[in-house]
């Protein structure tokens, strides 16, 4: 599995979870995969970095959201 680091979640992956970036940091990223990696090959698998600074897990699951929403 390769691993990238993203700047918007591409159409077809899915967030796992999302972790701080280094220890008491407020920084967060999502670790996120591929959902339908094509036959032949293998899966991927990438960190999205949550923009903003965010006390706590649910902040950063909230920000993250509102950066992936789908907009009409």
């Amino acid at each position: 599995m390769t691993t990238e680091t993203l700047n918007h979640l591409p159409a077809g992956w899915i967030v796992l979870d999302v972790m701080r970036r280094a220890p008491r940091s407020r920084e967060w990223t999502a670790l996120v995969v591929d959902d339908y990696p094509q036959a032949g090959r293998k899966g991927r698998e990438g960190w999205l970095h949550i923009p903003g600074k965010h006390s706590n897990r649910d902040a950063a699951w909230d920000a993250l959201e509102d950066m992936t929403a789908t907009r009409h």
